[in-house]
């Protein structure tokens, strides 16, 4: 809890419209699951060239506001999204290690994102999903 509590202390100024992101993903499948589901909340993003072991990394910037606590709610539901959630900082704080102290438990309601939020996050995945 106290490597979440630190991620969301040190991104408390993210969130927001122009905030830009980067992370680490298991692989190219990870990073597409995760820009789907955030898709609607980012103007640009993408993966960058793959890394050791298969690892890609991907950055985006916001278009709208979202939290980070939602962000790792949305990688947190990909079923290997777990190093997207113990990498995924602002782009000034990036050092691409991971954080494996780093847990949301979406069991939670309290983690669980707003209505307004979770809507357009399944219409991205959903999308993703039909594409495939």
């Amino acid at each position: 809890m106290k490597a979440l509590s630190t991620f969301l202390a040190t991104t408390a100024e993210g969130g927001k419209a122009g905030t830009k992101y980067k992370f680490r993903a298991e692989c190219s499948r990870d990073a597409k699951l995760f820009f789907a589901a955030i898709s609607e909340f980012v103007c640009s993003g993408g993966e960058n060239s793959p890394l050791d072991f298969g690892d890609v990394e991907g950055t985006f910037v916001l278009s709208r506001d979202i939290s980070s606590r939602d962000l790792l709610w949305a990688a947190s539901r990909i079923v290997d999204g777990h190093v997207v959630v113990q990498t995924l900082e602002l782009e000034a704080n990036y050092t691409g290690e991971r954080d494996y102290g780093r847990f949301l438990d979406v069991s939670d309601p309290a983690t669980v994102p707003c209505v307004t939020i979770r809507r357009p996050m399944r219409r991205g995945a959903k999308a993703y999903v039909e594409e495939l």
